[in-house]
């Protein structure tokens, strides 16, 4: 139906401090309230949640919060314990990121795409799950509307296939979207206050994980602060009666009750004026306000902005546009950087400091980062780290989805990624999976010092890498000293091969080891998960070992004159340097 204003939209409203004139009046808000909200306000609050998304089981309630922020602190002392692992996107709202490493939690990202969080890469991380990382994650937060800060909205079958692989290995889902009643539409320069329709506005709500739930193990979170006010510091909490008995509990001890002037204001507004459809109208209305916006924005962005380095997608939810920066283009181009990394961080301060030069606030997409966990590491024990390797999605040239074998440098004292490479040479069972990286094999500066002072260079390879010698030979000719090969390389073997020789993969990358860092004149540092992992230097040869199978942490110190003495007798970097070196 054509919605005109709803009667009392643009009234005001009074409050009454006399007790008895009025359901919700100041001798009752100004006293101490219920942990759980007043009930003149959770009636308002469970009627809209069945209106808007109808939960599909019986014994559902709401709770009244001080915010999502708060909900958010309450719900990670509900479901974890410091240590565990709760999952979320690869990029994320800095207030939940701060929260969960406050109390102590891991956090592992998983891969995104233009419609969100990927169920593949979510269901790949948790079925190769390493218990040495501790528990398997039991909580997934997301943002599935407008998404803090990339923008994208979840399909409806994108967000069956999450709750699938939730159901799949018992992930509790933590969803939190305070963007879900701004719907923006597709990107017009037209506006569009005319003809509004309740109807259709109803209609464009995308189902949420709640309305999905059949198998109670969602947690939404929903707040006032993106549609009325952020000073009212008040949102609600939606899911089983066992898990919001709990949460009320829990606030019992720490907030006590939700802001008595703020459930007044919200009770006074919602319920005795607008109603239900005058707030579903005026959701309508800010969603025209933001639309406007986002149209005017969007098109400052295709005016000014170059398309060869940014790349955008407009948002059709909320209130982000996220931008992508090409940093291979020419212009970007920063040689004189020693990681990707570092020209990343640079590109984004200047940009950061420019706009703010001229009266714009940017956020930089470091800030929503989620491999916090691995920069903290970094940067409280100072030392570097290289993770195992990680597969990430990505959309590739054909405009389709595809996944990378990708390894990271990260620098002690900082967690900044010094460097990263993607996995060239794929072994026979991952290429139905994996796509291989075709960028050249590029050393990268580390903080990493000789005994006078010297930054090393290093160099990343993965696994099946070691294989050939082309991928070192590149490295070291960019002036890498150090290589490091993390891996996952079983010394079991397949039943043909134990029957010819039962120790042949040990024997194979004894040999290998050796010659690479032999005929390269470099420090091989082979980091395996599923056999042997050796450190070995040319003239010394293995400095030692970890056996397979073996759970230990060993230190190895290196003595990198080792380098020039090798380089003194065999002239190895010399001779591949030189103009006649017949294998360039």
């Amino acid at each position: 139906m054509l919605c005109p204003e709803p009667e009392g939209l643009g009234s005001t409203v009074s409050m009454d401090c006399v007790k008895g004139e009025d359901e919700y009046d100041l001798d009752i808000f100004m006293n101490y309230g219920y942990a759980g909200g007043s009930p003149q306000v959770l009636r308002w609050v469970t009627e809209h949640m069945e209106l808007l998304h109808d939960p599909p089981y019986s014994d559902w309630e709401c709770a009244i919060t001080c915010g999502t922020t708060s909900a958010m602190e309450i719900a990670f002392r509900l479901f974890c314990n410091p240590g565990d692992t709760i999952l979320m996107e690869s990029h994320t709202y800095t207030g939940t990121l701060s929260a969960a490493l406050a109390q102590g939690l891991k956090i592992q990202g998983v891969a995104m795409d233009e419609l969100g969080l990927v169920p593949e890469d979510l269901n790949h991380k948790l079925e190769n799950w390493d218990s040495l990382k501790g528990p398997k994650p039991s909580v997934l937060y997301m943002i599935p509307c407008g998404q803090n800060p990339t923008g994208s909205t979840q399909s409806l079958e994108r967000r069956q296939a999450i709750y699938r692989v939730a159901e799949a290995h018992d992930l509790y889902i933590f969803e939190d979207d305070p963007y879900y009643l701004i719907q923006l539409g597709e990107d017009s320069s037209e506006d569009s206050d005319k003809g509004l329709d309740t109807d259709d506005y109803l209609r464009s709500l995308p189902a949420s994980y709640l309305s999905l739930d059949v198998s109670g193990r969602v947690l939404r979170m929903d707040t006032t602060s993106k549609v009325l006010a952020p000073g009212l510091r008040c949102g609600w909490v939606t899911a089983s009666s066992q898990v919001i008995n709990k949460f009320i509990a829990y606030s019992e001890v720490s907030v006590a009750s939700p802001s008595g002037p703020s459930q007044a204001m919200i009770y006074k507004l919602l319920d005795q004026t607008w109603g239900h459809e005058g707030f579903i109208w005026w959701a309508m209305m800010l969603s025209v306000q933001y639309r406007r916006r986002r149209d005017i924005l969007s098109t400052a962005c295709k005016a000014h902005l170059p398309s060869g380095i940014c790349s955008w997608r407009v948002p059709d939810v909320g209130m982000f546009l996220w931008i992508n920066l090409n940093l291979s283009y020419p212009s970007l181009a920063m040689n004189n950087k020693d990681s990707e990394w570092e020209a990343y961080r640079y590109t984004e301060d200047t940009i950061f400091s420019k706009a703010q030069e001229n009266g714009v606030v940017v956020s930089k997409g470091s800030w929503f980062m989620t491999n916090v966990t691995e920069m903290r590491g970094t940067r409280e024990l100072d030392i570097n780290i290289i993770p195992e390797t990680l597969c990430e999605s990505y959309t590739g040239e054909r405009g389709e989805e595809e996944l990378k074998n990708v390894a990271y440098f990260l620098a002690a004292g900082t967690g900044d990624i010094c460097g990263s490479y993607q996995k060239r040479n794929l072994w026979h069972p991952e290429r139905p999976y994996l796509t291989l990286g075709r960028n050249p094999h590029l050393a990268a500066g580390t903080p990493l010092k000789d005994i006078n002072g010297k930054s090393l260079r290093a160099g990343l390879l993965i696994c099946w890498d070691l294989t050939f010698p082309e991928g070192f030979r590149a490295l070291v000719q960019d002036g890498a000293d150090l290589i490091i090969i993390p891996a996952y390389w079983s010394t079991a073997g397949g039943e043909d091969i134990r029957q010819l020789n039962g120790d042949a993969e040990i024997v194979f990358l004894d040999s290998v080891l050796t010659a690479r860092a032999f005929e390269n004149n470099a420090v091989v540092v082979f980091c395996n998960a599923g056999g042997l992992s050796r450190v070995t230097l040319p003239i010394l040869g293995s400095l030692g070992s970890i056996p397979p199978c073996e759970d230990k942490v060993e230190v190895f110190g290196v003595d990198l004159d080792v380098l020039r003495v090798a380089e003194e007798r065999y002239k190895i970097r010399k001779d591949m340097q030189s103009l006649e070196w017949q294998y360039k």
